[in-house]
Order: structure tokens, then sequence, then C-alpha cells
């Protein structure tokens, strides 16, 4: 395979060129503006990768006239040749061993200037670079085998590398869970094929991903995808929603913000549904005990009501109508959704992404949905879930 591009010019210019740049071509850049282009270090790399969209938001003119700009920097897209050779038949006797893991693994052959660090015992693990590409090494040496193994055979295989390379212990712990080993049993855990992943991730930095590729992608690793949503739980959702906004406690957040608005939100929703009205007529049946809970429930349901938006597009008692995560309760009627704890089930594009301990679980487990699998707001949502995001939670980045 031969590239016959070359490194563009582009990728080459800083945040302060490319600011310059951009004043030169007749674009008035404001103080706001070109502080984004300095916090987002939006240099010739991330507009050749179409990362800019959002630097203008807000004026259309500017944002066109940035485009114009953009393209004329960029420079043709290289060209790919691609040779293919006929290989003799004792090339493909590797395939025999697909899908039956070895009892005994036995490690590749890494190339000569890592072979070299680990002959030496010098701690290349530690250095991003080469422990990638150990890790990348040892993935394409399992998928020879199998594109789908267990934990269990991704632990087989660091057993055998810190076997050769006993330096590589940890010496704490089990004795092989160093930070090379962690980075490489996390791929195994949470990453489909690599190869397909790695075109996904290509195309998503386009700003208009080829949709066939992609398709045929998402097909590949659609096994993975399906076995990783069905054992999904709201804990796992919002522990990864906490790691990507550095929240300390995302269920506490939630409760402690919503609190104080719940007043509001049930004024703003009186008289506007029928629930609303099962709901004050279970409230005159319930003890005095259990109003602040059904109080909760009802602010919950109705929230979507004070934005003109339907309440089955959030919660419902029937089977989703949606590919968009949606909360289903298992109750039987409203009337007992608002009088009774009982368990919810958060569901996307017909699958069940996981099992909640009651409503308020299965809401916030949705909302996680849409930043953990990075999907954005459907229109006849977005409201909504703005207004907890940006008003509860209180997040800046729009989904």
């Amino acid at each position: 395979m031969a590239n016959s591009g070359t490194t563009s010019a582009l990728t080459c210019l800083s945040t302060s060129d490319i600011t310059t740049k951009v004043v030169e071509y007749g674009i008035e850049v404001t103080e706001l503006e070109a502080r984004k282009f300095r916090d987002n270090n939006v240099d010739g790399e991330a507009i050749s990768y179409d990362l800019t969209a959002y630097l203008f938001e807000g004026c259309f003119k500017k944002q066109a006239t940035f485009l114009q700009f953009a393209c004329q920097l960029k420079e043709p897209e290289p060209t790919t040749t691609l040779t293919f050779e006929i290989l003799p038949n004792d090339c493909f006797s590797n395939m025999a061993k697909y899908g039956s893991f070895p009892a005994v693994f036995t490690l590749p052959t890494f190339p000569k200037d890592i072979l070299t660090k680990l002959d030496a015992k010098q701690p290349c693990h530690k250095v991003s670079t080469d422990g990638h590409k150990i890790v990348r090494i040892l993935h394409e040496t399992i998928a020879q085998y199998t594109m789908y193994p267990t934990n269990s055979e991704y632990i087989k295989v660091a057993k055998a590398l810190i076997f050769r390379y006993p330096f590589l212990k940890d010496m704490e712990g089990n004795g092989y869970v160093n930070d090379l080993q962690t980075s490489f049993l996390f791929l195994g855990r949470t990453s489909p094929p690599l190869m397909h992943t790695q075109v996904l991730k290509r195309q998503y930095l386009k700003a208009q991903p080829d949709s066939c590729i992609v398709t045929n992608a998402m097909t590949k690793t659609f096994q993975w995808w399906r076995k990783e949503v069905a054992e999904g739980t709201p804990a796992g959702l919002c522990e990864e929603m906490n790691r990507i906004h550095n929240i300390e406690n995302l269920q506490h957040c939630f409760r402690e913000e919503f609190l104080p608005i719940l007043p509001k939100v049930l004024a703003l929703a009186k008289g506007k549904s029928h629930l609303e009205k099962i709901y004050l007529q279970a409230g005159e049946e319930a003890l005095s005990k259990d109003l602040p809970a059904m109080d909760f429930k009802a602010g919950l349901v109705l929230l979507p009501i004070t934005f003109k938006e339907k309440v089955e597009h959030h919660v419902t008692l029937e089977e989703p109508g949606t590919p968009y995560p949606t909360t289903q309760l298992t109750h039987t009627d409203w009337k007992s959704a608002f009088t009774r704890r009982g368990p919810s089930v958060v569901k996307t594009d017909g699958f069940e992404l996981c099992r909640a301990s009651d409503l308020e679980e299965g809401v916030i487990a949705a909302f996680c949905a849409y930043f953990v699998f990075n999907m954005a707001y459907p229109p006849n949502r977005k409201n909504t879930l703005t207004f907890v995001q940006r008003c509860i939670l209180i997040l800046n980045q729009l989904y």
C-alpha cells in the first residue's frame, strides 16, 4: 500500500496562525470568539478534521464564511493505491485455529524497537506510544483466534506477557496488573473488535461520515454492542457519566438540585395533563408521610409538560415507540406509579438497556445514556433534556 499524498501544511498551523488568517480573510472575530479559539486549541489539525462548527455559534453568516475559509486552507485529500497479491496456501494456515483459543498462549514477535527495550528490561510499558503498540499487537494476535475474547482469555494473555518479561510484574495486588496490563484488560472488557472501532472513530471525525462505511462497521460489531447493552446497569451508566463530567455523585446532585424547583414544576403543570389529575386524586387518598415521595415522582413525570413536550417521550407505561432512551415503568396504571415504589426499565432502540430500582433511577439512567452512548437529543425531547442538563446538573456541553 502506498500513499501518494504529502502531509498537509494546514496541520502545521498554530492557533495564533489560524486566528490571524481568519482576520485577514475578512471575518471579524470578537474577544469571546477569539477566546474559543484559544481555549479549545483550534489549530490547523482541528480545522482539517472539521471540528470547528461551534466557533461562531449563533451567526450563520460567519459560519458560512468560515467554512469557505477552511475549504481554501485544505489541500486535496491524498489518494491511496492498493496492490493485491495472491498469497500461497500456507499463509492461511493460521485461520484454522480461529475460534479455538489456545490453552497456552504464545506471545507474538514484537517489532525490533519494542523487543530491544523489553530484552533490556526498559520500562517501555510506561511510555504511552510503546505501551499502545504492545497492546495493539496483542489484540491483533488474539483476533486470529476470536473477535470476542472473554475476560479470562485476556488475563491468560496478560499472564503470558509477564511470564516472558517478569519486570513488567506489578509488586502489589495479584502480581500481573500493572499500568500496561490494566489498560490491556480494560480494552478487552470495553472495546469491540479494534479494527472496526478505529473505522468508526475516523468516520465520526468527519463533518459528514460515510453512512455506508458506518453501517458496515456497526453491523460487524452488532453482537458486541448488544452484549454490552444487555449487561448495562444504572450504576454503571451513572459512574461513566460521573467520569465524563467529573461529577462526584450524579444521583445526589440531581436530587439536591431538583427538590428546590419541584413546587414550581408542579405549579406549571397544573391543569395541563390528565396525569396531573390522577396524581392529585392519588394524593387525596395517600397518607401524609407518603406525599413527599409522590410529589417527587410527579415532578419527574410532569416535567416535560412544562416545556410543551409529551410525557410518553420520556416516561411511559407502554412499550416505547422510539429508538431514544426511554424509561418504561412496570406499573399497570399511573395511579400505582405515583403511589407505589416499583422497578423501571430503560429501553433504547428496542433493547433493554438496564433495569432500575425505581422511577428516579430510571429517569437518571435514561438521561445518562445520551452522554455514555454519544446520542444527540431528539427535537421532541430537547427542551426537557437541555433543562436537566444545564439547570439541574449544570453541564454546559450540549448533546
